[in-house]
């Protein structure tokens, strides 16, 4: 069943590389127990299956799954391939605006740039980082 889930936030994600993590397993278990009460009335523990966490509605959300179950590996590679291809003011912009990120003061950051100079490629690159650490990036 939650290889079901999984599939399905792969279609719903196709440009992100969901993997399967607790968020997902735990969704599929409220989902099963939801299922399980109405049918019989009984709880999951009845059946030897483990209790989801009830106290954590936010790990419903599509958003937060999609934003917390990334295959870590696969972006610790991405960067390791692709950091050092930045440009020197790509990679002055990615140690500053990893820094904040990294020393939690927050901010607002405006990367304003001509067409064609990497801006894009930058900010993949800082939504690596911050998600190969289980953050949320958006």
């Amino acid at each position: 069943m939650t290889q079901d889930f999984l599939h399905q936030a792969r279609r719903n994600n196709s440009t992100e590389n969901i993997e399967y993590c607790d968020a997902l397993f735990n969704n599929t278990l409220l989902i099963l127990e939801d299922k399980i009460l109405s049918i019989t009335g009984h709880k999951l523990a009845l059946y030897g299956l483990p209790e989801p966490v009830h106290d954590q509605p936010e790990l419903t959300s599509k958003d937060v799954l999609r934003e917390t179950c990334y295959d870590v590996q696969a972006l610790r590679t991405y960067m390791a391939a692709n950091v050092p291809r930045l440009t020197p003011d790509q990679q002055q912009a990615f140690i500053a605006i990893t820094e904040m990120i990294g020393s939690e003061r927050g901010g607002i950051v405006f990367l304003d740039a001509p067409g064609g100079t990497g801006k894009t490629f930058l900010l993949n690159l800082l939504l690596a980082f911050v998600r190969k650490e289980k953050d949320m990036a958006v």
